[in-house]
């Protein structure tokens, strides 16, 4: 059999099954059995007419059918890319395994001597197998099938078609384990993604909060800018746009206004081609994709999310945290994806609008790649390191990425440690006090503040060479009472996500203590806020 250890397979016995238990099973099985024989080939679901056409040829030609078409298939691949290749992705797809060349080299002599010898023994392995080691591709298989079902229920089999539908299918199965926790989110991602379908594309969105009037283009060529002939949209009120169903390359938005700030969008945004959302943090697994720094959308997603310590029943490439709050305000995933999604902006537009005005340029998105880079190398050390996550409240790990963030933009030492930590210091605040938010209008307050009044007394500061004005503003009670008289944009005023009562307005004797200076507060010393979506918000 197969034993899963340390990222590898090692053969330990002879014994080989063959596909008579295709013959043998009943639906659902049978369509389980068939997806998993798709997934091990090409890591996504397959359509309903994929396994309309697999149990064609199983009642025409029996079992020799499918062995004839998975050898002739994975025969074909071989010559194309190499047997190392295609081993390493059938493993992939099938076990969510990153098995090395040496790895895989080592295995071939052991599965030959063995008895499996030909790609349909492999699968028929694969496929049959009961140890605990298959259950990744038992899972996956599964929620391939429930999302057949429910495409088959809502009469939209003919839209799961196209390079960007089956890109995000792809990206959203592969997210699935061995645990019932990954392969149930994952579901439930696929049945939003089904809801999202229509019959020309995908209903995306752009967020930050929400962007409206962000340009979003597909960056067929990679090198980063919107070319002739690349296609290209504007996103709507609530920052929504269609994705057409055949659309390649990574994704690209920039511009337009933050609804839930009500602040202009300065930056740039961007997500690995499969994606339905595209925020901060599919920015992050994007740059550690471009940088090298992740060899796999699912390496960079895994280290994004565990390194900024969310759930793992979520997955980072399609979950929209604003929405979730929409339906269910006391959603504590959903909250807490959008405090890590502000803290990751605030790092971001702080650092890079300081190290920009050190450089004389205006354009803070002239050093918003280093600090990015610096950000993702950071979260990826966490994910991996055992540590824990990275805690973007606390001064002396922002003092890090803001020095390591200098030297890779080209800027040394050109910021003294007295000025490092004084920036590092406005950031922790501004961050604790994100992290201390316990609904999305405080949440959104802490936001304005950040990114608007304290980056422009950081760029003021850098101006001048000291940050003691910016320090006593923005952080301790000065901070909280700038966050108490922010305003709002849209997104939270037409939603009605009330506050009651709100800080502005608290009637109580007692005032809790400052948000930036406690990262646990209690919760009842917090206001507790009242969602209640109209019908002008989007589905």
């Amino acid at each position: 059999m197969f034993t899963v250890a340390s990222n590898q397979i090692a053969v330990i016995d002879t014994q080989v099954q063959d596909y008579h238990v295709l013959e043998q099973a009943a639906q659902p099985e049978l369509a389980n059995l068939l997806q998993e024989i798709f997934i091990l080939a090409t890591g996504r679901a397959a359509s309903a007419d994929n396994i309309t056409a697999l149990q064609a040829l199983l009642a025409e030609q029996g079992v020799q059918g499918i062995i004839d078409l998975v050898d002739a298939y994975m025969g074909q691949l071989s010559e194309q890319h190499g047997v190392v290749e295609m081993i390493k992705a059938v493993t992939k797809n099938g076990l969510g395994l990153d098995m090395t060349d040496e790895q895989v080299e080592a295995l071939i002599p052991e599965l030959q001597a063995q008895g499996i010898d030909t790609w349909s023994k492999l699968y028929a392995r694969l496929i049959t197998a009961e140890e605990a080691w298959s259950q990744p591709l038992n899972n996956r298989a599964e929620a391939s099938s429930a999302f057949l079902d429910t495409l088959t229920e809502a009469g939209r089999d003919d839209w799961y078609a196209g390079n960007a539908v089956y890109q995000a299918v792809t990206a959203l199965i592969q997210n699935i384990g061995s645990s019932d926790t990954s392969r149930n989110a994952v579901i439930e991602g696929l049945n939003k993604f089904a809801a999202n379908l229509t019959e020309t594309g995908i209903i995306n969105k752009v967020a930050d909060g929400y962007v409206a009037g962000a340009t979003v283009f597909a960056d067929a060529n990679g090198n980063g800018q919107q070319d002739e002939g690349e296609w290209s949209t504007t996103t709507d009120a609530f920052g929504n746009y269609e994705l057409p169903r055949d659309t390649q390359g990574m994704l690209i938005a920039q511009g337009g206004t933050d609804i839930m700030t009500n602040q202009p969008f300065k930056g740039v945004l961007t997500a690995p081609a499969g994606t339905t959302i595209i925020n901060p943090l599919t920015t992050l697994v994007q740059s550690m994709l471009s940088s090298g720094q992740a060899a796999t959308v699912e390496q960079a997603a895994t280290a994004v999310q565990r390194g900024l310590g969310l759930s793992d029943t979520i997955s980072v490439l399609t979950y929209d945290p604003i929405q979730r709050l929409a339906e269910n305000r006391n959603d504590s995933d959903a909250l807490a994806v959008q405090k890590a999604v502000a803290q990751v902006v605030n790092v971001l537009v702080q650092t890079s609008t300081v190290l920009s005005t050190a450089k004389g340029e205006s354009d803070p998105l002239g050093s918003a790649d280093a600090v990015l880079q610096s950000l993702s190398q950071s979260l990826l050390n966490a994910s991996q390191g055992g540590t824990g996550a990275l805690d973007l409240t606390d001064s002396d790990t922002l003092g890090q990425i803001i020095q390591n963030s200098s030297t890779a933009s080209g800027l040394g030492e050109t910021l003294s440690q007295e000025q490092t930590q004084q920036i590092a210091g406005i950031t922790a605040a501004s961050n604790s006090s994100a992290a201390a938010s316990t609904t999305v209008t405080q949440l959104t307050q802490s936001m304005v503040v950040a990114q608007g009044e304290a980056t422009e007394a950081l760029a003021e500061g850098m101006q001048q060479g000291d940050f003691s004005q910016a320090s006593e503003e923005f952080t301790g009670d000065n901070l909280d009472d700038k966050e108490a008289d922010a305003d709002t944009g849209y997104l939270v005023r037409s939603c009605r996500w009330k506050m009651s009562p709100s800080r502005s307005q608290s009637h109580s004797p007692n005032p809790s203590p400052s948000r930036s200076q406690s990262h646990s507060p209690n919760p009842s010393q917090r206001q507790r806020l009242r969602l209640r979506p109209t019908p002008r918000h989007p589905q």
